[in-house]
């Protein structure tokens, strides 16, 4: 996990970030996590893989684009044949053929990762209200990744907004089993932040992060702080 250092220094907002978190986790405790276990419960499983297939399809035009920036046309290539395929015999994206038949696994690249990889500092982390956390560099990142969000396509605002919520509820019913481990911890806070700087680090270099350096400060302890992705 990130070191004590990393994170004073990564989370300068802790205090204002633990308000939002806890205002976040009533937000989720009386409205999405119901309608999320409801959607689980009475929705059959075939048919939440095919509305999970859907969305993931949408997102495929992200993950060439950033592909594409990030030097790595192999990749960009099955992102493309991914979301042909899938798109036109996979109906929408509903059956992921390209996984099932073709064998071209699923990227999951973002431009916040595309920012990380020519260098950029991932910055301070914010609890964003209704959202959660990110840091400054992803933040910038969530915003340009929007533009390439197909639902936004959508002519019909009732549509696009009734999409939107069911893409919502469906991400949030795909976490359900991990609400458990964060009653279990001390401090879930710290927890999910500390999660979240690794699962991005890990993200940045493509599951191969650097060591971390073990330095000496002044008073002779010994701190291992990540280097900077």
């Amino acid at each position: 996990m990130v070191g004590p250092l990393h994170a004073s220094e990564q989370d300068p907002l802790e205090r204002i970030n633990r308000v939002t978190y806890r205002f976040n986790e009533k937000a989720d405790e009386w409205v999405l996590r119901p309608v999320a276990v409801t959607y689980d419960r009475y929705t059959p499983t075939p048919m939440r893989q095919g509305i999970g297939n859907f969305f993931s399809n949408l997102r495929e035009p992200r993950y060439f684009v950033n592909n594409v920036l990030q030097g790595k046309p192999d990749r960009a290539l099955i992102d493309l044949g991914r979301f042909v395929l899938n798109s036109t015999f996979g109906f929408l994206g509903v059956f992921d053929l390209a996984t099932h038949w073709a064998g071209w696994s699923q990227s999951d690249e973002d431009f916040g990762q595309t920012l990380g990889y020519w260098g950029l500092p991932q910055g301070w982390y914010v609890v964003v209200p209704l959202y959660g956390g990110t840091t400054i560099r992803d933040g910038v990142g969530a915003i340009a990744d929007w533009q390439l969000n197909l639902i936004e396509t959508v002519d019909d605002e009732a549509l696009e907004w009734g999409l939107l919520a069911l893409d919502v509820v469906d991400i949030r019913a795909g976490f359900l089993d991990a609400d458990q481990t964060l009653k279990t911890v001390y401090d879930p806070y710290s927890f999910v932040r500390d999660a979240y700087f690794q699962r991005r680090l890990a993200k940045v270099y493509d599951g191969n992060p650097p060591t971390p350096k073990l330095e000496a400060p002044d008073n002779g302890d010994v701190l291992p702080p990540w280097e900077s992705d």
